[in-house]
């Protein structure tokens, strides 16, 4: 059977109609819900580049000895604040003890044997002179003389090398800090250059593993918020390594703490919120809480008493708002009570 155009575009019309008509009536049935609003506008704001970062010092040295020995007593403590010059820890003085006296014996007997060979060579030489003994006794015992001073020196320098290690039984302080490790106990045995006592300096840091993106955004100087253990501070950009980590592919920015935070007694390790400030940026701002996503991005505006749903894209973060693209100034946004929202759903503003 063949239907007649005009017949055909009279009953889409009319289909149309009355589903429009049944739209518009059910948003008329429906019940308004209650919502807050705001305008949308563009304003300028600061954008900041949130991160995590580690507290860690500036410097952090570890104290070994210059040789090996026995832990004779270890002076600190774990935690313990130290200045410059405070002794850290001692090793066992015996054996240093019966070196200095064996080197005095040896510098002892090299002495004796140079003078002895000294005073023969001093005899030949004179007989040498008027022609009692050959030139070859003669360049014997002057070379007899040269060895026995030469082993008379290395004993008077091997001496004062075992003095020497007196002072180096002792272990000091360098810098001003607090004790971070204790790495060995009285009695213990250590080798020469093997860490015993390791201190950090007062000047802490934060470091930060930046991202490639990022990190052309940021300079030395650049200000940064931070909060350590709920204490807040600013800080700056103090360096920013120029070769990535291998495992993250992220470079460490060096964070230098302000004096309010610097002066905070924060363990080594604690974790921080870093918020890099780069510039402002002259943008739509949504609140965060305005914001909903089925795999998009969305949010309502109201449009003559109904919601209207609008898919945006986000941008920077400043605190708790997001640049977002899709509004249109002058707008009004739903910022509470879009939970229950649907495509046109009937709304009551309560408040802005």
């Amino acid at each position: 059977m063949r239907i007649e155009r005009g017949t055909m575009v009279s009953c889409l019309f009319c289909a149309l109609f009355l589903g429009a008509c049944a739209d518009k009536l059910a948003e008329e049935g429906e019940k308004a819900r209650p919502v807050r609003v705001m305008e949308v506008k563009r304003e300028k704001r600061p954008v900041r580049l949130p991160y995590i970062g580690t507290l860690t010092s500036k410097e952090i040295k570890k104290y070994a000895f210059k040789m090996p020995g026995k832990v004779a007593t270890i002076r600190v403590e774990k935690g313990q604040r130290v200045t410059k010059g405070t002794l850290l820890a001692e090793l066992d003085p015996t054996d240093v003890g019966f070196a200095v006296s064996d080197a005095e014996h040896t510098l002892r007997k090299a002495k004796e044997a140079y003078e002895e060979a000294e005073s023969f060579y001093q005899r030949i030489r004179v007989l040498h002179e008027k022609g009692s003994v050959t030139a070859d006794d003669h360049d014997k015992a002057k070379l007899n003389r040269d060895v026995r001073e030469a082993d008379y020196r290395r004993a008077q320098v091997d001496l004062e090398y075992k003095k020497n290690l007196s002072a180096d039984l002792k272990m000091y302080s360098e810098i001003d800090g607090y004790v971070v490790e204790i790495l060995n106990k009285p009695g213990e045995i250590v080798g020469a250059g093997y860490p015993v006592v390791v201190v950090r300096n007062d000047r802490q840091v934060v470091q930060v593993g930046v991202s490639q993106k990022d990190v052309k955004q940021i300079k030395i100087g650049t200000p940064v918020i931070l909060s350590i253990d709920g204490v807040e501070g600013k800080g700056r950009v103090s360096n920013i390594a120029q070769i990535p980590d291998l495992q993250s592919r992220t470079y460490t920015a060096e964070v230098t703490l302000d004096d309010r935070l610097a002066a905070s007694a924060f363990y080594l390790g604690s974790i921080a919120k870093a918020w890099f400030e780069i510039g402002e940026k002259e943008a739509v701002w949504v609140p965060v809480q305005a914001i909903q996503s089925d795999g998009q991005e969305y949010v309502y505006v109201v449009e003559e008493g109904h919601a209207r749903r609008r898919t945006i894209t986000l941008g920077a973060i400043e605190n708790t708002v997001v640049e977002a693209e899709g509004l249109v100034p002058g707008e009004i946004l739903v910022v509470e009570g879009m939970k229950d929202l649907h495509q046109g759903a009937a709304v009551s503003i309560v408040g802005r």
